[in-house]
């Protein structure tokens, strides 16, 4: 057994994790828009490091994770600035985020001992924001998106920017998302960053 607490950093296992699926809808009507997305991760990674503990004694320790994580967002945008390059809206809105966590720590010193930790969060932030888009002709724009807020988190925040082409009956658009989380002790992680790339179908009515 190890002699006194100690502590692995996960930090390596999470950032080797990669998104699932990102999709999202919108719809816009003059000045106003309503916009929704849905991430949803669900992968598993492992980690064999050398602990020491406060005894000064050193142990193999493996943990295998599985992370499953599903953030469900939607905002009302109001446009506030339009001229021929482009637009500016604030937005303002909800977003809810899942996280469920499965660990398996295994430790090899004298004999081989293996522990379980399992743990889930339900957090539910208010953000506030802007959006909008820079025109490059008549059908090519380059959309861009920020966001902040606290809740359920102490603070989470996300940035967008692509590039999108105008159709008659709406818009598809290429983009890259950054949306990030940092958490209190209590929850079950200290942060979590979901970030990659998407393509989203926007419907004009």
């Amino acid at each position: 057994m190890p002699e006194g607490p100690f502590k692995i950093d996960t930090s390596d296992i999470l950032d080797s994790l990669k998104m699932v699926f990102m999709g999202g809808f919108e719809a816009s009507k003059n000045k106003w828009s309503i916009i929704t997305d849905v991430i949803y991760l669900d992968m598993g990674n492992d980690k064999t490091a050398t602990v020491t503990t406060r005894g000064g004694r050193q142990l193999s320790a493996h943990v295998d994770l599985e992370l499953s994580t599903w953030v469900v967002g939607g905002a009302v945008g109001y446009e506030v600035l339009q001229d021929d390059w482009g637009t500016l809206s604030v937005v303002g809105g909800l977003r809810y985020t899942s996280i469920d966590v499965d660990s398996t720590l295994t430790l090899n010193l004298l004999q081989q001992r293996s522990s379980t930790f399992s743990g889930s969060d339900d957090l539910l932030d208010g953000i506030v924001g802007i959006r909008g888009f820079i025109n490059l002709t008549e059908h090519w724009y380059l959309p861009y998106y920020g966001d902040i807020g606290a809740g359920g988190s102490d603070l989470t925040w996300q940035l967008l920017g692509g590039i999108g082409y105008r159709f008659k009956w709406g818009d598809i658009k290429f983009a890259y998302r950054y949306l990030d989380y940092e958490l209190d002790d209590g929850k079950t992680l200290d942060d979590l960053t979901v970030d990659g790339f998407l393509l989203g179908v926007i419907f004009r009515f």
